[in-house]
């Protein structure tokens, strides 16, 4: 039996072990069923983990699918149908790009 060491805590996973692969991009993806990025991206890393460890961190458990942003009720208070000229003349204040 080939025994998993948790790379967060270093003690034996027993029989219960994640591999974590991580990969680190810098655009982001815009829906949780991409697979890919849109901008650059670098190697992907692995790590092991223990299931006292994702618990620990509150990972999602790997046996589900998760979809944790589905659940949210994302909104601006600001967007192209209520935006006026006046808004964008108070962005212009607190831009610095313009000055």
């Amino acid at each position: 039996m080939i025994h998993a060491i948790c790379d967060f805590c270093g003690k034996d996973c027993d029989r219960t072990a994640t591999l974590l692969s991580m990969t680190p991009f810098q655009n982001f993806a815009r829906y949780h069923t991409d697979n890919e990025p849109y901008g650059s991206k670098e190697k992907t890393r692995s790590f092991v983990i223990c299931y006292d460890c994702c618990k620990k961190h509150n990972l999602p458990n790997p046996y589900e699918t998760y979809s944790g942003i589905t659940k949210q009720n994302c909104h601006y208070d600001k967007c192209i149908d209520n935006y006026k000229d006046t808004d964008h003349i108070d962005d212009k204040k607190y831009d610095k790009r313009f000055d």
